[in-house]
């Protein structure tokens, strides 16, 4: 490795330090990524001016535009879900077939059940009364209840065939496969997180328990977290479901765009709820949940500007050169440059965004050599969704914000949930599968 090589290195490694540092502190990373880029850029011999008006903008522009529509559809969703009271019906299903001191078992499983649909940080809004109420009838901590939850949506989904994620949806369009693709080492991969996940969970806020760590009966919780839901009220359950699988039905089988497809089940929830709620409350609902979309949208998309900067240091150029050269097997390197590059930038869908477009030409070679693109798909979805966890991930930030949690106490769960078991995964089920033939 050369010089410059190397020292643009250490300056990507302490311009990540920086983010993580600031994102422990709770701020938005629209800044720090801007200082980032900055240091980055100075120390790798990069115009400054144009690595932030030109390649941090074009990298930030060019990933809203492909994530805002995706994202505002998720979160509208969620809030229609919530509003009609089709999440609460779910949860509470749920919630009476699971004992309660299963509690985080029955929020990652409410979670995952809803992102089935395409609904990723919309159940955030979703989960978060339902989680309190179960947490406080179980006396369990509340810092469980975001890795709970983003265990179910981030993890378990993005590294499912047939789920509309947003680092499926985005490696469909960059390779040209389906949903379906490496079908096999994604489905033994999500019944090994599925077990370990709820296993972790469970064993956690029992490890609280006994400690004296229990449910924290804060001050800011509002009336409306802290009181049941008249279930009376409630729609029945397979209408509450009815919108997801038609959001199923329309992304795996007709192909239909996850974006369009859930403003096709917003249209389903209109025919069964329009009379519930007046014509304020639907026009409120709509735009509070476009407002919460773009957020997190905004902080994917300068996590992804950040990493436009990155693809241009002597580093990841030198990394680009050692892939076309190296005799490491493919599907190896797929899972680990994902990984690497998912930890770099903060994010899965921007490190995707980032990586393939520039090593396109190699995973071709791979193609023509006998490697299945599919396969190679699953293994970076996977990979992707390890160390995009770190606390510099934007969206994280946004999760957290959503349900009220103080991201330092909450980060461990997140921690082994979202990266050291989608590591272990990936090393123990994904890669030897992969390897194999399967």
């Amino acid at each position: 490795m050369s010089v410059p090589a190397m020292v643009s290195l250490v300056a990507i490694v302490l311009g990540i330090v920086f983010i993580v540092i600031r994102s422990f502190q709770g701020h938005q990373p629209f800044l720090s990524c801007i200082i980032a880029t900055v240091f980055v850029c100075l120390l790798s011999g990069l115009n400054v001016s144009d690595g932030i008006a030109t390649s941090f903008a074009s990298g930030t522009a060019n990933m809203l535009q492909s994530m805002l529509l995706f994202f505002c559809a998720c979160t509208t969703f969620g809030r229609l879900m919530e509003e009609t009271g089709y999440a609460h019906s779910i949860a509470y299903f749920i919630a009476d077939h699971v004992n309660a001191k299963w509690a985080p078992t029955i929020i990652f499983l409410a979670t995952v059940v809803l992102a089935m649909g395409g609904m990723l940080i919309a159940t955030c809004i979703i989960v978060y009364p339902i989680g309190m109420i179960l947490l406080s009838r179980a006396n369990y901590s509340k810092r469980i209840l975001v890795g709970a939850n983003v265990s179910g949506f981030w993890t378990v989904t993005c590294c499912s065939p047939l789920i509309p994620s947003a680092a499926n949806n985005l490696l469909q369009n960059l390779l040209g496969t389906t949903s379906s693709a490496g079908l096999v080492p994604g489905l033994a991969t999500t019944a090994f997180l599925f077990i370990t996940i709820i296993a972790y969970l469970q064993w956690q806020v029992y490890h609280w328990q006994k400690k004296g760590i229990c449910f924290e009966n804060w001050d800011e919780l509002n009336e409306h977290v802290g009181q049941e839901v008249d279930r009376s009220t409630l729609p029945p359950v397979w209408e509450a479901i009815l919108p997801i699988v038609v959001v199923l039905i329309l992304y795996n089988v007709f192909a239909i765009p996850v974006a369009v497809a859930m403003l096709a089940a917003v249209v389903v929830i209109g025919v069964f709820r329009w009379k519930q709620l007046k014509a304020s409350k639907w026009v409120e609902a709509v735009e509070t949940g476009l407002y919460e979309g773009v957020i997190p949208a905004l902080n994917l998309s300068v996590m992804g500007g950040f990493g436009t900067v990155v693809a241009l240091t002597p580093f990841y150029q030198f990394v680009l050169e050692w892939l076309a050269q190296t005799t490491i097997n493919p599907y190896i390197l797929s899972w680990g440059g994902a990984a690497i590059m998912a930890g770099i930038i903060g994010s899965s869908t921007s490190a995707i965004a980032t990586l393939v477009p520039s090593i396109l030409p190699i995973l071709q070679g791979y193609v023509a050599q006998g490697y299945d693109i599919g396969v190679i798909h699953r293994l970076m979805c996977v990979g992707s969704v390890s160390l995009d966890s770190l606390p510099h991930n934007g969206s994280l930030l946004a999760c957290s914000s959503l349900m009220k949690s103080n991201l330092k106490e909450s980060y461990w769960p997140i921690c082994v949930t979202c990266t050291i078991l989608p590591i272990l995964g990936g090393l123990c089920i994904t890669l030897p599968m992969a390897l194999l033939g399967f």
